[in-house]
């Protein structure tokens, strides 16, 4: 495949995001559009710390994860994104949200507070948010859960949990819906 193919591949999948990135501020509208939906608790909890989710969640975007996790994992999420297309953005970044945000949203749109509850009340700021999400990444090798007596268990690593909760419990995040979110925000992106 030649370069200009695979440019118009990842336009196809990602429109817009060359300058002036137009569809990257599109998507970072979208997806704080359905945390504040999802995870309600989480996104009104930056808001009055004034934390921005964005902080974080534009890197993941623009590199697909792979300038944040080990690249070994993050290519895993490539290889997903090019199989799946852009909604593996959205439901990995509401899988990584679902443990170091710490909410995990339900088929039926409730939510559970999970492992980092006491961490992510304690954030206050961006830098903190942004040492959280590179701990969490950093731990993506380990095991999900250590303390088990199943070896079977202990042998599930974080970053096999995520992609099990990425895809299982936001499987609700579909193309059509980012489609219509899409659209919904793109007057407001493109003439701000």
């Amino acid at each position: 495949m030649s370069e200009e193919q695979a440019f118009w591949i990842c336009d196809c999948l990602l429109p817009g995001y060359y300058a002036p990135m137009h569809g990257t501020l599109l998507d970072q509208r979208v997806f704080a559009s359905l945390v504040q939906r999802c995870l309600a608790i989480i996104y009104n909890h930056f808001i009055t710390v004034d934390v921005q989710l964005s902080v974080a969640s534009l890197p993941w975007f623009l590199s697909l994860f792979i300038n944040r996790m080990p690249t070994i994992f993050a290519f895993r999420i490539v290889d997903c994104f090019f199989c799946k297309g852009p909604k593996v953005l959205f439901q990995v970044g509401f899988g990584v949200s679902s443990y170091n945000l710490p909410l995990c949203v339900l088929i039926h749109e409730s939510a559970i507070l999970e492992i980092n509850e006491e961490k992510l009340l304690q954030i206050q700021d961006d830098g903190r948010f942004l040492n959280l999400m590179q701990d969490y990444f950093a731990s993506l090798g380990d095991s999900a859960h250590p303390n088990s007596s199943d070896p079977r268990a202990r042998a599930i690593t974080r970053f096999q949990e995520l992609l099990s909760v990425s895809f299982r419990e936001f499987s609700v995040i579909t193309d059509d819906l980012i489609l219509s979110e899409r659209k919904r925000f793109r007057h407001e992106i493109i003439h701000s």
